[in-house]
């Protein structure tokens, strides 16, 4: 037992060398006729492990890099490299699920707490509420300027990679998982910047920057109104014009995806039920 231990260690610290021979920068990659040669394995072993795994043989990869690791990570566990996971992760080439839920709770927590404790710009919040014609776009605005989701990122990951001692590679992972959460729409930025427009919309209200096209919404409308980007109820005309522009831009028969042919069904049922909870209203107050 221990001298085939000893064996696999050796096998498994010449596939780490191939790997690190053939890094350019902080990007990795080896073939899995390397891999099969540096564990002295026959190509059949993968095969059947890739197939038992449920993964369509169609796909089957013929290099490993960052966006499949995991497949490689699973067939070494299956094949009894225990050492593996922890050999990958500490070069930053990998990270467990563990690993990303634990970044996740932590970019959260740290980025909402950043938001509650920025000083408002003023000046600024005037500059950019005056200079759109919406005030949910000034405040938008003025998110993206002063407070920006990749600016946030960068603090975050900045405070994170010392507290755990990352290497480069593993902060270019949650990078990139990160963006890829918030492309997914996983992450919201309208979610996150609830709270903070908030404080920002109610500073600009006592200094009377908010115009009166804009009252207070609901809480049974609060993600319709999301949706189209707002935090109160608009206009009538502000919310049509707004509802066109999005219709428009995720119309099936001009962005040809699945999640186009969703978003639309989602705009369209969206706005009746605001335009609904607006007749209503128009009816109690005659």
């Amino acid at each position: 037992m221990k001298r085939e231990a000893e064996s696999k260690t050796t096998l498994l610290n010449d596939l780490l060398e191939e790997i690190e021979q053939s890094m350019i920068g902080d990007d990795w990659s080896v073939s899995l006729d390397a891999v099969l040669l540096c564990l002295e394995t026959a190509p059949e072993s993968f095969f059947r492990y890739y197939y038992r795994s449920g993964h369509s043989m169609a796909d089957l990869p013929e290099t490993f890099h960052a966006e499949n690791a995991g497949i490689l990570i699973e067939y070494l566990a299956d094949l009894g490299y225990d050492g593996a996971v922890s050999a990958f992760r500490r070069r930053g080439w990998y990270l467990t699920d563990d690993d990303y839920l634990m970044w996740e709770e932590f970019f959260l927590s740290v980025s909402l707490s950043m938001l509650a404790s920025h000083k408002i710009d003023e000046e600024e919040l005037e500059i950019a509420l005056s200079g759109c014609r919406y005030t949910s776009d000034g405040l938008q605005f003025y998110c993206e300027t002063r407070c920006s989701i990749e600016s946030l990122l960068s603090r975050t990951l900045s405070i994170y990679a010392r507290e755990k001692t990352l290497s480069e590679g593993a902060i270019r992972l949650l990078r990139s998982y990160t963006r890829h959460l918030f492309h997914r729409r996983l992450f919201r930025e309208e979610t996150i910047y609830r709270e903070f427009c908030e404080r920002l919309r109610e500073t600009a209200k006592l200094r009377g920057w908010i115009g009166a096209d804009v009252v207070a919404a609901p809480a049974s409308l609060r993600e319709e109104l999301l949706l189209f980007g707002f935090e109160d109820l608009p206009g009538e005309e502000i919310l049509k014009e707004r509802y066109r522009i999005l219709l428009k831009e995720h119309h099936p028969d001009i962005n040809r995806s699945s999640e186009a042919v969703v978003m639309t069904q989602r705009l369209i049922d969206a706005y009746a039920k605001i335009c609904a909870h607006r007749r209503q209203a128009s009816e109690v107050a005659s």
